[in-house]
């Protein structure tokens, strides 16, 4: 499988955080993309979008890394939303429940409004 790619982006002042990934997230990728959520929410940024438009797999490894920092950044009156998938990912994203857990949205705009709406 390939490795994956990040780009993080802020939107204008809202100080929301765009996190572009491409590639495969499995379980030799997914500590790069955990490192750069972890980062974020460090320096206090809660309010994160990924991007996945580029995301070709994401194994369970993978999904754990959002999942799991969804209390980190709650608990701070922030969010992860997720944008973007292709319909593999999607399927799976929906089989397995997540999508009762974590916000998607079909483009990265809507996903950046739901935080301003919100908040």
């Amino acid at each position: 499988m390939a490795d994956v790619q990040v780009e993080i982006e802020q939107e204008d002042s809202s100080g929301v955080k765009v996190v572009k990934v491409k590639g495969t997230m499995d379980k030799e990728s997914y500590p790069d993309i955990e490192e750069i959520v972890v980062n974020l929410i460090k320096a206090e940024n809660y309010h994160i979008v990924i991007d996945m438009a580029g995301l070709e797999y994401i194994n369970s490894a993978g999904w754990v890394v959002f999942i799991g920092k969804l209390k980190d950044v709650r608990d701070h009156r922030g969010d992860i939303k997720l944008c973007c998938m292709n319909d593999q990912v999607s399927d799976i994203f929906r089989q397995l429940g997540l999508d009762y857990i974590i916000n998607t949205f079909g483009n990265t705009e809507d996903a950046i409004k739901a935080f301003k709406k919100a908040y």
